[in-house]
């Protein structure tokens, strides 16, 4: 579905600073076209520059896309991102962080090459749609908007390397992005494909850190031949990076919370705590009591929701918001110094290492528990004879 609003935050993000690369020769003059440009409402194409030229828009990412339910092709990568957002955005009061796992990168050129091909050859199908909006139209430019960087790795002669090389050659291995307006094979084919169609690709790349924000805009004229010296001929095939496991920290909830904290027994069990850290099993049982994983990646909690543990932290509360006769269940385990976990099957002993006095108080048979800054639950003990 068209997304007008967005096509407008671009063209005036862009308009604030950008940079035009040619990569062959034209006879266009972007920069007029660039600053010319209109949105076009509320029908496409998305934008027209006077009545003579219209440029369509689409992003692209360097994601698999397949098939979904309604029969249309989407990044499952994406839905996961998606998924995930919606996670780290629902609020939590026990734990002051959790941590989610992202899904892997695994942005491949492949995929881009497909991608924008394919999204073209979509566009193409269009086109005596726009043309009949706009039936001025001499030329017709596509914007497409790369979303997502693949990274190839060099060897060390400065040849690409195509996933033959050993362990040790990747590790040492340069890194360089992938420019897919560069790649001299690809765009032979798409000039091939489309050249009586398109005039202007504008491949939109964004480049933002904390002193610049920039737009470059990588132009090929596909009516005009193609300049050897500034393309780059990539094999089929090439060794990319793969970005696994990225960790997102969400900072909220309430920091008054008692969070009782646990070391793996043996200390510095490096195999344990890498293993409790990426779970993502549907259970956790501690004692024989269960707990189930949450909307959050690293947080498993009782069925009551009385009693819950943060993975990566090692971390232990009773929930503040749930009634006294469910905290007082969890209070006679909590005051144990070693718990034992079975994470569906692999069992890990945990040994308390916060101290007992920061949140238990006894006098006689009088004690309490502190639960959070503001509450503490009274018991009243009984001899065990």
């Amino acid at each position: 579905m068209r997304n007008a609003l967005k096509e407008k935050q671009l063209l005036q993000s862009i308009l604030q600073s950008y940079e035009i690369h040619k990569i062959n020769g034209t006879s266009h003059d972007i920069n007029y076209v660039i600053e010319n440009m209109t949105p076009m409402e509320p029908e496409p194409p998305d934008f027209i520059c006077g009545e003579k030229i219209y440029i369509e828009h689409f992003e692209v990412t360097a994601y698999e896309r397949v098939e979904n339910k309604s029969g249309k092709l989407s990044s499952v990568h994406l839905a996961h991102e998606s998924q995930l957002n919606n996670r780290v955005d629902s609020p939590q009061g026990v734990f002051s962080t959790a941590h989610y796992h992202t899904p892997p990168n695994r942005t491949n050129t492949r995929y881009l090459k497909e991608n924008v091909d394919a999204i073209i050859s979509e566009k193409t199908q269009k086109q005596e749609e726009y043309d009949s909006k706009c039936p001025s139209a001499k030329n017709r430019h596509l914007l497409i908007e790369l979303k997502s960087q693949c990274e190839i790795l060099l060897g060390s002669d400065g040849q690409y390397l195509d996933g033959s090389e050993t362990e040790n050659e990747r590790q040492k291995a340069p890194e360089e992005l992938y420019e897919i307006y560069r790649d001299l094979n690809f765009m032979k084919t798409l000039k091939e494909k489309y050249s009586d169609k398109w005039d202007l690709l504008l491949f939109v790349e964004e480049f933002h850190n904390l002193e610049t924000h920039v737009f470059h805009l990588h132009c090929f004229d596909l009516k005009e031949n193609i300049v050897l010296e500034n393309m780059k001929d990539y094999p089929n095939k090439l060794s990319q990076i793969i970005l696994e496991g990225m960790q997102v920290v969400h900072m909220s909830g309430g920091v008054n919370v008692t969070n009782i904290r646990y070391n793996i027994a043996p200390v510095h069990n490096d195999t344990l705590n890498g293993f409790l850290w990426s779970y993502s099993g549907d259970t956790i049982v501690v004692n024989e009591i269960p707990l189930y994983k949450s909307m959050h990646d690293s947080i498993y909690m009782t069925r009551n929701k009385g009693l819950q543990f943060e993975t990566s932290q090692l971390a232990f509360a009773i929930n503040p918001d749930v009634n006294v006769e469910i905290m007082v269940k969890y209070i006679p385990l909590l005051l144990k110094e070693v718990l034992f976990l079975n994470c569906q099957g692999t069992s890990i002993d945990l040994r308390r290492r916060t101290f007992i006095g920061t949140y238990f108080y006894q006098s006689g048979t009088d004690a309490f528990f502190k639960i959070d800054d503001e509450k503490s639950l009274p018991l009243k003990l009984t001899s065990q004879e």
